[in-house]
């Protein structure tokens, strides 16, 4: 069952938050006919849009996530509730790459060099947004720079799609860990 947990350590002054939602990722594959590495880039987006928007604080906001690159999948959309309820699609979805070196889903080549936007609607007369440079387009990197340069939370981002030889989706989700105000140098 796909799910969204938050946890504090070390007497609150470390977030936590991990997404597992390989089955939105498997459904969002078949839906979309996607390629191993563009079912990647959609279930990296889909699982750390999920995140940030169990962070919103009212019922009714919302976020949508943006990643435009000059790549092949041109560009990945997702937009979260704050129950971290997700949905999202890929403009083209049959693009698949393998890193030659790695042996691994080649995501920043099939994104590209581009730019994240990220748009919050919290109910308000405008929306929050906030548009950087992708530093790699592996995508968690890219949303490990929006935190700390839109958000100035420094933060960790790991995201994964791991997609079988026969196209299936085997696990999806993300992790993001975040210092607190609080955190002292030995919670580092």
């Amino acid at each position: 069952m796909d799910q969204v947990v938050k946890a504090l350590a070390h007497q609150g002054s470390i977030r936590i938050l991990f997404a597992d939602i390989t089955e939105l990722v498997s459904h969002a594959q078949k839906i979309h006919d996607t390629l191993p590495t563009a079912t990647a880039a959609l279930g990296r987006l889909l699982s750390v849009t999920a995140i940030i928007g169990s962070m919103l604080k009212n019922e009714n906001d919302q976020i949508t996530c943006s990643i435009r690159g000059d790549g092949p999948l041109i560009k990945t959309t997702a937009v979260s509730n704050s129950k971290g309820q997700v949905k999202g699609f890929v403009s083209e979805p049959h693009v698949h790459y393998i890193n030659e070196q790695t042996k691994k889903l080649d995501v920043a080549r099939a994104v590209g060099k581009g730019t994240l936007e990220v748009i919050k609607d919290m109910g308000l007369k405008s929306n929050f947004t906030s548009s950087i440079d992708l530093v790699s387009g592996e995508i968690g990197e890219d949303f490990a720079q929006y935190f700390t340069v839109s958000e100035q939370t420094p933060s960790a981002v790991s995201v994964g799609v791991f997609v079988d030889q026969d196209n299936t989706v085997l696990s999806a989700g993300a992790i993001v860990i975040q210092m607190m105000p609080n955190a002292q140098q030995e919670d580092i």
